[in-house]
């Protein structure tokens, strides 16, 4: 959510904001992150296994070529840590994320401003638009 909160600052601090970069952001989740983060939620809040979260997140934050790279046993590994390093307050994160929306600001932004999209994001993908 970086980049929508440096959209927020951008708009209500134009004296201290030189440019912007906004980096594999958006402005309000589409269809995908949206149906990402419910089941992100659903899956914390419910009674499933904490590897079945962990693999979930995995899923939405390795790209394809990161998880070729990896053996079946490092990618359990990978969402075992995953699952056990959520912070407190994820929930809150995730429902704040669900409620976002900036994209009325994005039209009075004044500062130069670079958009990057990363190829393989698969939660925020290249074609959604900041």
């Amino acid at each position: 959510m970086g980049s929508a909160i440096a959209v927020r600052h951008a708009i209500r601090h134009r004296d201290r904001t030189a440019a912007l970069a906004l980096v594999a952001g958006f402005a309000r989740a589409d269809a995908r992150p949206q149906l990402a983060l419910r089941t992100w939620r659903g899956l914390l809040d419910g009674d499933a296994e904490p590897g079945l979260l962990g693999r979930s997140l995995c899923t939405l934050s390795c790209g394809p070529t990161a998880l070729a790279h990896l053996s079946a046993a490092d990618t359990d590994r990978r969402a075992e840590e995953t699952a056990a390093a959520l912070p407190p307050g994820t929930r809150q994160h995730i429902d704040l994320a669900l409620g976002l929306d900036v994209r009325d600001d994005l039209q009075h932004i004044d500062a130069p401003t670079l958009v990057v999209a990363a190829s393989e994001d698969i939660l925020v993908t290249p074609g959604h638009r900041m």
